[in-house]
């Protein structure tokens, strides 16, 4: 197997895996003494990084541009994720997939209000709540 973390080494001739969009949360606690981060251990069966200590996060879904958020990205995300080459809606989707893939690896819901309930035809949205809330 070809080394993934560097596309450069690669000597058979074959190209790099196309990259997909991803995205990621840092949460963190900080106490008087200490500061916490969220961080789990990534399986041995990965192809991809196993045994390695990740945030939560992962690639984005094609659901993920169709719920829509709670409340929308504050402007200084938002016009960063533009300078990098996002639409809104793709900016919309990194930052949902990022609030699923948390409640997905920890249970962690980071949600919002809706002003009225709504239901999705994706399941993990509606094991979020998103009858009430949503990312």
């Amino acid at each position: 197997k070809p080394n993934r973390a560097v596309a450069e080494s690669r000597t058979d001739g074959s190209k790099a895996p196309r990259p997909k969009d991803a995205s990621t949360l840092i949460l963190y606690r900080q106490s008087r003494k200490n500061i916490e981060i969220l961080m789990g251990e990534r399986s041995g069966r990965h192809s991809f990084m196993p045994n390695t200590y990740v945030f939560p996060g992962g690639r984005v879904d094609a659901s993920d541009s169709r719920i829509p958020p709670a409340e929308d990205l504050r402007e200084d995300v938002m016009a960063r994720l533009l300078r990098g080459g996002c639409t809104p809606a793709r900016a919309r989707a990194l930052a949902i997939a990022a609030i699923r893939e948390t409640f997905e690896e920890t249970g962690l819901r980071l949600a919002g209000n809706y002003p009225q309930p709504r239901k999705s035809r994706v399941q993990v949205w509606n094991e979020f709540g998103t009858n009430t809330c949503g990312p």
